[in-house]
């Protein structure tokens, strides 16, 4: 009974919703006043947009190594040598001769001689201290030396300007030049005879004029005298002449002054003065417009005094000044053959500015000249006792030379030559060549081969690298292929 009005209820209350549901409402439910809900979250309030700074440790990078830069460049000289001419001109290319300059006996008597000698003419060379007289000894008894005649003495020189190191035996002049052997003449050469002429040199003493006459021209043996005049003309340079009897002769001296350059004579006329810068002495009233027809063996018309024939007489100030020598002639060196420096340097395209030093391989000696003096000169890669190589030419004095270059040092580049005792058993050391030029803080060297191949070396392999000869080329060590060679290396970079 309960459950059945229980339903009956229930039923009752959904018809009800039912037909409420189903009207129009046409009143507005009144506004309620807004209110606001309670928050069902916490307000979340957002932190500024800023993050915190994060700190982190810095990061140091190890610093980075600078480029190495080429400090020097060494060039190998051996191989452009291949296609280069040689030189073996003895008046150029010569082993450490004293290079002299002088007047040439030819162009000499041209201007100085009034009685020109015979081809044939024999002459007769003395010393002033001792008489000794130039006598060849025929070649059958052992002798050496040629005949003396005016054909061959023509073409030789004099020189005045002596070297000090010859002085002693040649201090008033030497007579040198072709077919002339250095120790052909006497020492201390004082007189010259030419036939009909001669030369007399400057001497440490005075030469007396009477002696000189009669006993000096001759010699040792004293054949040859001065011809016999009633008087005798003392020309000076100026023109001035004096004439003096042949019985003051005795009084009359022919000396230097003080100066060492000009010679003068006594005055007999003016006692208290000199005869300045004497030239010719001949018999009284010769000259060129007046020469004997004929003139006897053994005997001087003539002579000269060469000192004084060289110069040249200004006559605005009334001085007389020597002139320059015309012909420059080794005296002494061996010749050799070598190659010109301005080719080889064209070869390897290089040009020579400022000093340039050649060094040697074994005492480090070495030589500085000018570029300009470097480019005259010849490079002998080596000669028969192995001094090689080297430099010659005309303007290296004697004694200036260094024997067995290993380098020429060119400033910013240097020529390297690798000489033929270095093999690939006994190679030059680069630690040797960088010792050679003084450089001590090298990093690396890149050695360059002919076909471009390069490779660099660091300083810590310096003392296992070498260069040296191998199969008719320059070849260095390898490195980086142990075993094998860097073949044909024409160049070698110094990196620092």
């Amino acid at each position: 009974m309960k459950k059945a009005l229980a339903l009956i209820l229930t039923l009752a209350m959904v018809l009800s919703m039912a037909a409420c549901g189903g009207q129009e409402q046409t009143t507005a439910a009144p506004t309620q006043p807004q209110t606001t809900a309670a928050p069902t979250e916490a307000p979340t309030t957002k932190a500024p947009e800023t993050e915190a700074p994060t700190t982190e440790a810095p990061t140091t990078e190890a610093p980075t190594e600078p480029a190495l830069t080429v400090a020097k460049t060494l060039y190998v000289m051996n191989g452009a040598l291949t296609d280069l001419p040689t030189y073996d001109d003895p008046l150029e290319v010569r082993f450490n001769p004293n290079w002299l300059r002088g007047w040439n006996v030819g162009n000499f008597a041209e201007k100085h001689f009034w009685l020109t000698p015979a081809d044939d003419q024999k002459v007769c060379v003395t010393a002033y201290n001792d008489g000794y007289t130039y006598t060849p000894t025929p070649a059958a008894d052992g002798g050496q030396f040629p005949e003396l005649t005016y054909d061959i003495f023509k073409d030789q020189l004099i020189c005045l300007d002596v070297p000090q190191e010859l002085k002693e035996n040649w201090p008033a002049g030497i007579v040198y030049g072709p077919d002339m052997e250095k120790d052909m003449l006497p020492w201390k050469i004082g007189i010259v005879v030419c036939g009909p002429e001669a030369i007399i040199m400057g001497k440490q003493k005075a030469w007396n004029a009477e002696e000189l006459f009669n006993d000096k021209l001759g010699g040792q043996d004293g054949v040859i005298k001065m011809v016999e005049a009633d008087s005798y003309d003392f020309i000076c340079i100026d023109g001035y002449l004096e004439e003096i009897d042949k019985e003051d002769l005795a009084e009359v001296e022919i000396f230097f002054q003080e100066d060492g350059v000009h010679m003068d004579a006594t005055s007999i006329a003016y006692p208290e003065d000199t005869l300045k810068s004497i030239q010719y002495i001949v018999p009284h009233g010769m000259d060129p417009e007046n020469l004997p027809e004929t003139v006897e063996d053994n005997t001087v018309y003539k002579i000269t005094v060469f000192n004084t024939a060289v110069m040249n007489y200004d006559e605005a100030t009334k001085t007389a000044n020597p002139t320059e020598p015309d012909m420059i002639y080794p005296h002494g060196g061996t010749a050799q053959v070598g190659y010109k420096v301005t080719e080889v340097l064209a070869a390897l395209g290089l040009e020579a500015k400022g000093d340039v030093t050649t060094i040697s391989i074994g005492d480090s000696a070495s030589v500085t000249c000018t570029a300009e003096e470097f480019l005259e000169r010849y490079i002998v890669p080596n000669d028969s006792k192995d001094r090689g190589p080297y430099t010659v030419g005309q303007n290296q004095e004697k004694g200036n030379v260094t024997q067995n270059v290993v380098l020429f040092d060119l400033g910013d580049a240097a020529i390297l030559y690798v000489a033929d005792g270095a093999t690939e058993e006994a190679g030059l050391a680069y630690t040797t060549i960088l010792e050679k030029l003084g450089i001590t803080d090298a990093k690396a060297i890149n050695v360059i081969c002919g076909d471009g191949y390069n490779e660099e070396i660091e300083a810590a392999d310096f003392a296992d690298a070498f260069i040296f000869h191998k199969d008719d080329r320059i070849d260095s060590t390898s490195i980086a292929y142990a075993g094998d060679t860097l073949k044909n290396t024409v160049k070698v970079e110094i990196l620092k």
